[in-house]
């Protein structure tokens, strides 16, 4: 397959005013520029943070923690070209990420200790956490239906694709795309879809003023 490419050139012409026309025979002439690979770029399609409103601590009651619902977040990847391309998040609020939130979490909306994201503190509480993960329905890449596939960011050259558990994002995983039922990253130039994200509050008592939530992600493009 051939691929385009942007090329960028620049031509530079140099010399010397001489006194004699018999001063020199030669003369160079360099010929320099650069060849430049697609650039992709991943877009949120809603602008600003995903919003989850004002939480009452009325709204716990007797419960330890407050499981808000879910909201979706549509993205797209757009790349000059066909490219081989994943990404890879980064917590922002690691620190903070309360990993018992999944605790008696069935079905769907289980998950593991490592794939919850933090959501900041009050004081030297962490105010819970959240978990994200793709909507497989609402893939697609290049106008066909497509699955999501992972592999840690820091495996070599030629790592094992895998499909995640309810395809769960998790920090230090890449996540790409590719065929169905295949586990190879396919290139392409538009994918889209869907992530769902679900926050867990820890009740959070004798609160003096209010506190935001503050989770935060940051997605680095791989190019595979």
């Amino acid at each position: 397959m051939k691929l385009g490419r942007h090329i960028v050139c620049s031509l530079c012409l140099a010399g010397v005013f001489v006194r004699s026309s018999f001063a020199g025979t030669t003369a160079e002439l360099a010929v320099v520029g650069t060849i430049r690979a697609g650039a992709c770029q991943l877009l949120f399609l809603e602008p600003g943070p995903a919003h989850f409103g004002v939480i009452s601590t009325k709204d716990f009651k007797d419960r330890k923690r407050l499981h808000l619902d879910s909201k979706d977040i549509a993205f797209t990847i757009v790349c000059d070209v066909r490219t081989r391309v994943g990404i890879t998040p980064r917590d922002n609020q690691r620190d903070s990420a309360d990993r018992s939130i999944g605790e008696g979490v069935e079905g769907e909306d289980s998950h593991e200790p490592a794939d919850v994201f933090g959501l900041g503190r009050y004081g030297d509480r962490n105010l819970g956490g959240f978990v994200a993960r793709f909507v497989e329905s609402s893939l697609i890449a290049d106008g066909r239906r497509v699955e999501v596939i992972s592999a840690p960011a820091d495996a070599e050259e030629g790592a094992r694709w895998e499909r995640r558990n309810a395809r769960q994002i998790r920090g230090g995983v890449t996540n790409a795309w590719g065929a169905r039922g295949t586990l190879a990253p396919g290139t392409y130039s538009n994918i889209s879809g869907v992530m769902r994200i679900r926050p867990v509050l820890n009740k959070q008592e004798n609160l003096t003023q209010d506190t935001s939530i503050d989770g935060s992600l940051t997605f680095e493009l791989a190019y595979l």
